[in-house]
């Protein structure tokens, strides 16, 4: 699959969670999601990534354009975040967690969740006010861009980006030095 070189772009500079969380985006660094961990040799993704995660995401310091090699191999890229306060590293997977008010299900909203630019791919068996989303177009950056249109529906009461956490930004700049 190929992978626009220049698509951090479109990613948000911020991604606001909950009224007490902002993820800032890291403008030195980026992603590369794998599809499959064999796709590139292990130790090659050790020796260039700043870190990786969950074997199928490497986090690289520069552009996708500096490590061209490896990023035309992705099946995705995206821009790597810093989650504050606290610092963690989170890199998003281009899911988004939807929650409506107890005794509303997102069966009965799906039309809406659509006009908002999603599509439901899993409603928590539990929980059926609950489910599991990916934008129509499946862009990781428009999972992040269009977060307000899904905290518009009403009775939205939880909507939060799925981002794979890393170790802190001060551990992230030392490994990248």
């Amino acid at each position: 699959m190929s992978v626009p070189l220049d698509s951090l772009e479109q990613f948000p500079q911020q991604v606001q969670v909950q009224r007490s969380m902002v993820y800032v985006r890291q403008s030195d660094y980026f992603a590369v999601h794998l599809q499959e961990p064999s796709q590139t040799s292990p130790a090659r993704l050790a020796s260039e990534a700043v870190l990786t995660l969950e074997d199928h995401i490497a986090i690289f310091r520069g552009s996708p354009a500096t490590h061209r090699s490896i990023a035309t191999q992705a099946e995705a890229i995206s821009a790597v975040y810093v989650l504050e306060p606290g610092g963690s590293i989170a890199v998003p997977t281009g899911q988004v967690f939807l929650r409506f008010a107890e005794g509303v299900a997102v069966e009965t909203h799906q039309n809406t969740i659509q006009q908002a630019g999603y599509q439901v791919t899993e409603i928590v068996f539990y929980a059926p006010n609950a489910a599991w989303l990916r934008p129509l177009s499946g862009e990781i950056a428009d999972a992040l861009r269009l977060l307000p249109q899904l905290e518009a529906i009403d009775p939205v009461e939880v909507v939060e980006p799925q981002m794979v956490m890393g170790r802190s930004k001060r551990e992230l700049m030392q490994s990248a030095t």
